[in-house]
């Protein structure tokens, strides 16, 4: 959960994948409990934070690394879901009303204070969820279709840069028990 700074930045929960069955049948009937028990958690988890007045700042450059820096043992990939608009509003960059920077400018600024460095996120799929960059909140900038593209491509770079092998955007929770491909889709 995303605080007003990086210091309230919290991580609801890990979720590891259990060992699989080996018959195919109940390979899926265990992958599908798994994925409704998952999406039950994390649900009810959010549910205290969905009344709270939302902040003015939005620190996301820095609670993904953060995250990223969370290191779980003996897990070989994982995956980072983020319910956000991705509208990143901190010292690094306003996605909500100012002109979006490139990639290529933010990289060295993040790079020079540690965050979203290569490697952070590597071997992690990125994924916003519930994520709609068209609409603004009142009086906070204009929407476009230039704008939503500017914001989704440097966020996948930037995402990229720091060793995500696949950064997606979803309007809704996209299914937990898929598998997503590395390099999977932007």
């Amino acid at each position: 959960m995303v605080g007003a700074d990086v210091g309230r930045v919290q991580l609801l929960a890990e979720v590891r994948v259990p060992e699989s069955p080996k018959q195919k049948k109940r390979k899926k009937s265990a992958a599908q409990s798994w994925a409704k028990e998952t999406e039950q958690l994390f649900l009810k988890l959010l549910e205290p934070y969905a009344t709270q007045e939302p902040t003015r700042r939005s620190p996301l450059f820095e609670a993904i690394t953060k995250v990223g820096l969370a290191g779980i043992p003996n897990v070989a990939h994982r995956r980072m879901y983020i319910l956000s608009d991705g509208l990143e509003y901190s010292g690094y960059a306003n996605f909500e009303s100012a002109e979006i920077p490139t990639a290529t400018e933010l990289i060295p600024v993040l790079h020079h204070d540690r965050v979203l460095t290569p490697g952070v996120l590597k071997d992690t799929d990125v994924a916003f969820i519930f994520n709609d960059v068209s609409r603004l909140p009142s009086g906070r900038g204009k929407s476009s279709v230039a704008r939503m593209v500017a914001i989704t491509d440097a966020w996948d770079r930037l995402l990229r840069e720091a060793g995500a092998t696949s950064v997606s955007f979803s309007a809704g929770l996209p299914p937990l028990d898929a598998v997503p491909t590395k390099g999977g889709p932007k």
